[in-house]
Order: structure tokens, then C-alpha cells, then sequence
């Protein structure tokens, strides 16, 4: 190597080193309250960075195959799973492994944790597994036997087992219950919401934060409003035909927003993207 290259490759390293060195500026981000609903993405740091610790994550070359794990807020008939495959281009690439009651404790106990590590080994030979986990309405609850500790663990060795099988994991916070007290929206998952995020940053992998962005349009469109998306009467928790249209198109939005490279695989952004935006109220017949 020429001298003066030597030297122009020393001088990068050192800049490389200082400008991530304990104490420096970029050891620390301040991240504020999300303002809007694209606000409410992934957030990494220098140190926990997927593209700087992996550089097999994000494999564009590989069209995605979407696995979809969590509770019944994400399963089929009650959750916005299946609404999010049917936003894929193509809707077989993805299966939705929500189970109504499940906590990140009997998920793995019922065996349903080993069959998705299953899928992502054998997908990921010509596909990037994509594995959004998404918990919490369950774990919270006191008969569970979960603490918020045990359940910030589970999320991350989740996320881990779905690195080691050569898949990429996003953690999803729990979709918001949508139960008022007067005009004001209950936050009810505030501790799984933190424990979620802690997770993701501690696995050192990309998270979206469904339950702010959820949290803030429930609150915009109201009591009334919101109850357009009741399975049932009354059920502030699941989801029915026109709610998973309406919070799939958002978990679509915000994977995108989380990793650009994904648009390419879902449906563009529609009126109901639009809706959600601006905080009205999105029915199905607005899809396109």
C-alpha cells in the first residue's frame, strides 16, 4: 500500500473510533415522544445498530417471506395478521402464527415458537424471514406468571433464536386497547410498550412502535370512533374485519418507515394510510 494511502485509511479509522468512543456524542440519543404516527419506528443506536453488528440483515436480494408471531391481536379472525399478508404482493409468502391467549412463555410451551424457528431455517434459503413478534396483552395479566422482567427476556431471546436461524427479527409493541376513561384513552400497556423496546435495544435488532402510533390515532378518532373496529360489542381488544384492514395498513406503514427496502413487497400507501394520518376515521372501502 502507498504511504499516502496507509495514511488516508489510518486517518478514517481514527475519525471512525473517536466519533464512537465511550463518552462521545453519539454514545447517547435523546429520543422524544413521538409527535406523529411515522414517528413511531425503529430506533437504534451506534452500538446496537442492526446494519453495524450484522451484515446479513436486510438481504434485498432475497424477496421477504413474512412470519407473524404474538397473541390474538395478531391472529387470524381477531388480529391484524392475515390483514397484513393480504398487503404483501404476494400473499402466499407469509404465514400468520398468531394464537389467541398466548404469552411469550406458553408460545414456546405449546411448541408453536419451535415450528416458526422451523420456517425461518427453511425459508431463508430463498427468502429473508421476516419474524414480527408482537406480546403483552396477555403476559400482563397477573395469572400469567410473567414479570416485566421476565417478560423483557422472553421478547429478546425471541429475537435472538430468529438471528441465530438466519432470519430477521422486528418487535412489534402491543396494539393498543382502545377503552376510555371519559375522552381520555387508557394506556393500559404503557410497561409492556417500554419492556418491548428494551428488548429490541438489547438484541441489538430493529423494533416498531405500534402501540404510540395506535395509541395516538384511537385517541384521535374517539370513543365512538374506535368502536368501529369492535370484534363484538364492547371488545376494545380485538379486532373485526375492518379493524385488521385499518391497523395492517399501519404496521405495513410502519415497516416501511423501518426498513425502506420492504415497499417493494407491500401495497403502496392508499386513502386509508391517509386516514390514519390524519386522524379520522378509515373504513375498508377506502383501500384504494
Amino acid at each position: 500500500m502507498k504511504p499516502s494511502a496507509f495514511l488516508l485509511v489510518a486517518t478514517a479509522l481514527a475519525h471512525a473510533e473517536a466519533r464512537f468512543a465511550p463518552g462521545s456524542t453519539t454514545d447517547t440519543i435523546t429520543i422524544p415522544e413521538p409527535d406523529t404516527l411515522d414517528d413511531s419506528i425503529v430506533v437504534t443506536t451506534p452500538e446496537n445498530a442492526p446494519n453495524a453488528i450484522d451484515p446479513n440483515r436486510g438481504d434485498t436480494k432475497k424477496p421477504p417471506f413474512y412470519l407473524l408471531v404474538g397473541d390474538s391481536t395478531v391472529a387470524s379472525n381477531t388480529g391484524w395478521g392475515d390483514g397484513l399478508l393480504e398487503l404483501t404482493s404476494h400473499p402466499d409468502n407469509g404465514i400468520n402464527w398468531g394464537k389467541g391467549g398466548a404469552t411469550t412463555v406458553s408460545y414456546r410451551e405449546e411448541g408453536l415458537w419451535d415450528q416458526v424457528i422451523s420456517n425461518t431455517t427453511e425459508f431463508k434459503l430463498d427468502h429473508e424471514p421476516i419474524v414480527t413478534i408482537q406480546f403483552g396483552h396477555n403476559d400482563h395479566k397477573v395469572d400469567s406468571g410473567i414479570s416485566l422482567h421476565g417478560f423483557e427476556e422472553n421478547l429478546k431471546k425471541m429475537a435472538l433464536d430468529v438471528k441465530k436461524a438466519g432470519g430477521t427479527p422486528i418487535l412489534i409493541t402491543p396494539l393498543a386497547v382502545r377503552s376510555f376513561e371519559k375522552d381520555i384513552l387508557v394506556d393500559s400497556l404503557a410497561q409492556q410498550r417500554e419492556k418491548a423496546i428494551a428488548a429490541a435495544k438489547a438484541a441489538g435488532v430493529d423494533f416498531i412502535d405500534l402501540n404510540t402510533a395506535s395509541r395516538k390515532y384511537v385517541q384521535k378518532i374517539g370513543k365512538e370512533g374506535s368502536a368501529s373496529y369492535d370484534l363484538e360489542s364492547g371488545d376494545k381488544v380485538h379486532l373485526n374485519p375492518t379493524g385488521r384492514a385499518v391497523f395492517a395498513r399501519m404496521v405495513a406503514d410502519l415497516l416501511v418507515k423501518a426498513r425502506p427496502d420492504l415497499e417493494k413487497s407491500l401495497k403502496p400507501k392508499d386513502k386509508v394510510s391517509e386516514k390514519i394520518a390524519a386522524g379520522e376515521v378509515a373504513t375498508v372501502d377506502q383501500e384504494n
